[in-house]
């Protein structure tokens, strides 16, 4: 229900409110169903049943505007690191819980769980001599070949190296690029063959900078959110192609002429990242503290 009020945002305004409005029902009727008021455990409290329902809230949260009521009761959110580093999740939690963690800002659990070589994991399989997904955690029985555990996989372009599709966009029309914020990842880089042309972007991060180098295809736009550099004292300095680019809040909103015709919009400024708004070209950008 939560991907059709999407579409229907994108194809069909008019009818947003209306799938808002019926999956912020369901969400309700199911938290009343499944989980604890007293402790936010869903369900029999394993860690994909929780992750399951602190999506549903997540979900919740990015759909008030489209007519869902404001989310009102205790968050399952409050679980997940303890549930992640339990490992109790299959085929369909582990995914779930990596996109639970994410929504809820737990980079290090998350980073944790997929770099663990203890039982049950990915790295569990490295360790044992896996070169492809087993069927199941142990490897004992079924295939050593399986796209059992490969969902999660869709975890490292979308929140590691950090380009997803704007949630009103269409066919990668709009995308937004953010870096992994943490400090667990030095580096990523990503080339993606969407159907308006090929995406890239690499990025890496030194003790007071992050450098980006981004490539848009034609036709696309996105929106950057720089992580700025923790524990430095000073204002952020962003440069493009070498020109620096004012970052301060009264800036904000507004379009900056740069050299060789580029123009960009700063869409804001958070003590932890910068929001950038650009279209299609080649960038180079540093952020620095």
């Amino acid at each position: 229900m939560g991907l059709l009020c999407r579409i229907a945002a994108c194809i069909e305004p008019g009818d947003a409110p209306v799938y808002a409005v019926e999956f912020e029902r369901i969400r309700q009727d199911f938290r009343r169903t499944f989980v604890d008021a007293a402790t936010g455990s869903c369900g029999n409290g394993t860690g994909g049943a929780n992750a399951f329902a602190a999506l549903l809230d997540e979900m919740s949260a990015s759909l008030s505007s489209q007519g869902a009521s404001a989310n009102t009761t205790p968050p399952v959110s409050t679980l997940l690191a303890a549930d992640a580093l339990r490992r109790d999740t299959g085929i369909f939690g582990t995914p779930v819980m990596l996109e639970a963690l994410m929504c809820n800002n737990l980079h290090r659990t998350a980073f944790e769980l997929m770099t663990s070589v203890e039982y049950p994991s990915h790295g569990y399989m490295l360790e044992n001599g896996a070169t492809t997904l087993w069927e199941n955690w142990s490897g004992t029985h079924g295939t050593h070949c399986h796209p059992m555990f490969g969902s999660v996989m869709s975890w490292m372009p979308r929140w590691v190296a950090g380009l997803s599709q704007a949630v009103d966009g269409k066919a990668f029309e709009s995308v937004i690029i953010q870096p992994w914020k943490g400090s667990e990842i030095a580096w990523a880089s990503l080339q993606f063959h969407s159907v308006r042309g090929p995406f890239a972007l690499k990025w890496r991060k030194a003790q007071r900078e992050i450098s980006l180098h981004v490539e848009l295809p034609p036709g696309t736009s996105a929106t950057l959110r720089i992580p700025v550099p923790p524990d430095v004292n000073g204002d952020p300095q962003l440069f493009l192609d070498g020109s620096q680019v004012p970052v301060h809040q009264d800036v904000a909103g507004a379009v900056t002429p740069l050299p060789a015709g580029v123009q960009l919009a700063l869409a804001g400024v958070a003590p932890d990242e910068v929001m950038v708004q650009i279209t299609s070209g080649t960038y180079d950008f540093v952020l620095r503290r």
